[in-house]
This record gives C-alpha cells, sequence and structure tokens, in this order.
C-alpha cells in the first residue's frame, strides 16, 4: 500500500502544484481588483511524500482510500494583518464560482460555540474545482482538492509553535506547557482588539487629511488656473499631518477668504522650479506664516531657504 500511495502521490505531485499556484493567483488577484491590500505575500506547498505517507498509515486515521480522502495534499495560505481583514479573504473564496468549497475550520464560529476555549486559530477551506482546468501547461482533473488557510501573523506564528510542540509531538505535553499556549492565545486576541483600534483611527484620520487636500487641491486650482503644476501629494499630505498633529486647524472658507485677499501675491510667487512652492499646500503655509508665525517656526521640517 505505501509503494502504491507514494508512486500515485509522485505522479500527481505537478497536478496539485499547479492547482495551488492557481488557486493562490486567482485570488490575490481579485483582492487586488477589489482594493484589498494583501501586505504579506501568500504561499503555496505541496505535502512533503513522507508527511502524507505518515498521515495516510500511520495516524490510526482509518481512510478507506487514504489518496482521495487527504484533502490537503496542496495547502495555500494568506496572512493578513488583522482579523478583520480574514473575512475579506473568505468573501472572495465563497464568491468564486471556480470552484465548490467547504467551511472545515472557523474559529469565528467556535469562539461562539465555545467563547471560554483558548486553543488553534484558524479558517480552512477545502476547494474543489468545478471542471477541468489547464494552467501551466499541466491539465487539473475535476474535484481537485485544496485546503485553504487564512490567518493573521500573530495566529500564524501560534499554530507554527504548537503545530511542532502539541500536534507532531511524540510525547504527552506537560499541562503546564498547554495552559502556556492557551493563555498566548488569549494575549493573541486582546493584541487585535488593540491593534484594531489602532487601526481604525488611522483610517479614519487618512480620510479627514485626504478630504482636506482635495479641497485645498480644487481651491487652488480654482484660483490658479493658467498656472500648471505637477502635484505631489505625499508632500501636502505630509504638511497637512504636520499641522494637524501640531494643532493647527484651518477651514477651507478661512482659507479661501485668504486667497481671495492675497491672489496676486501668491500668484506672483508661484515658483515652478521649487516643487515646494507650486503644490496646493502653499496655500495653507502662506496663511501659517501670517497667522501661526511662531507655531509654524517650531515644527518646519523643511530647509531655511524654503
Amino acid at each position: 500500500m505505501e509503494e502504491i500511495l507514494r508512486k500515485k502521490f509522485l505522479e500527481s505531485y505537478k497536478i496539485y502544484e499547479s492547482w495551488g499556484k492557481y488557486v493562490l493567483e486567482t485570488i490575490r488577484d481579485e483582492a487586488k481588483d477589489q482594493g484589498i491590500k494583501l501586505r504579506f505575500p501568500p504561499s503555496v506547498r505541496v505535502k512533503e511524500i513522507e508527511s502524507f505517507l505518515e498521515k495516510a498509515l500511520y495516524r490510526k486515521k482509518n481512510y478507506k482510500d487514504p489518496f482521495n480522502e487527504i484533502e490537503d495534499k496542496v495547502g495555500v495560505r494568506f496572512y493578513v494583518l488583522l482579523e478583520k481583514e480574514i473575512n475579506k479573504i473568505s468573501s472572495i473564496i465563497e464568491k468564486c464560482d471556480i470552484w465548490n468549497y467547504s467551511k472545515d475550520r472557523d474559529y469565528f464560529q467556535e469562539m461562539i460555540e465555545s467563547p471560554v476555549d483558548f486553543n488553534y486559530k484558524s479558517v480552512h477551506y477545502v476547494l474543489k474545482n468545478k471542471n477541468e482546468l489547464f494552467y501551466n501547461d499541466i491539465i487539473i482533473p475535476q474535484n481537485t482538492a485544496c485546503e485553504i488557510q487564512i490567518r493573521t501573523l500573530l495566529q500564524h506564528a501560534h499554530c507554527e509553535l504548537m503545530h511542532d510542540t502539541v500536534y507532531k509531538s511524540k510525547t504527552n505535553v506537560k499541562s503546564e506547557i498547554r495552559r502556556i499556549i492557551a493563555k498566548s492565545c488569549v494575549l493573541i486576541e486582546v493584541a487585535d482588539e488593540f491593534f484594531g483600534v489602532v487601526d481604525k483611527d488611522i483610517i479614519e484620520l487618512a480620510k479627514d487629511s485626504n478630504t482636506y487636500f482635495e479641497e485645498l487641491l480644487n481651491l487652488f486650482t480654482s484660483n490658479f488656473s493658467t498656472i500648471k503644476s505637477q502635484i505631489n501629494k505625499r508632500i501636502n499630505m505630509s504638511i497637512i499631518n504636520l499641522l494637524n498633529e501640531s494643532k493647527i486647524q484651518i477651514s477651507i472658507d478661512e482659507l479661501s477668504k485668504f486667497v481671495v485677499s492675497n491672489n496676486e501675491v501668491i500668484k506672483n510667487n508661484i515658483n515652478k522650479k521649487n516643487i515646494l512652492s507650486s503644490q496646493p499646500v502653499l496655500l495653507l503655509l502662506y496663511y501659517c506664516v501670517q497667522k501661526y508665525t511662531s507655531q509654524l517656526r517650531e515644527i518646519w521640517i523643511f530647509g531655511e531657504d524654503e
């Protein structure tokens, strides 16, 4: 039996490798199209032959057809920063019409069913293509299985440690070690909550700053439409955020009145050869020079010439 399985696995290796790559690229490309930023590259891995044989024959799984019943011969992992991002990847998987899927592990549901248990965390899917596929010169038969795991980076670190020390351990793991592992799960959960709060605040701040920049840009172009300037958003945003941090807040209406009163002076001093002196944020700086001279001098991050 072992030699039959070994031969069959090796003969199918390229199929599983190609299927894993196809799944990874499909999900990754759809995430990109939806504007979902994958901050860490996903990975694909075909199971090692010895690991497959051990699972098939020596773990008392009682498989009747181990080759087809073992559905993680190829696996794809997606790593995200926050738990909330797991749902975005899950949505892509569940809406794709290329495959059928089963959700084999959902720790969100497990938390509802067992709220006081703290253990292994991961979301697992098994995908099977609805139709035969041809990819990278390889024919991928219908119903070829691929396991998907979606985790945060903190969950991944925990899973890797626990997989070796508990799941694959040949000896009984002491209760103290199990207790430490459970406590680490609690810390991971708490850390994710804190990171989520920070992330939400950063998103709100960026949203407000972007809105202000768009209004500032409109004010600049409407008053100085004859001057064509290469807009550098990074410079503009850095100064807007700097002023926000320093509690210098100027409404667009207030700034608009200032621009109308000083239109000619500003126009004559816009310098297209100097990148800072031709940006919309110049309007804001001129206003600050007049109204917040000392504060601006204290926080100024550019050179004396500027």
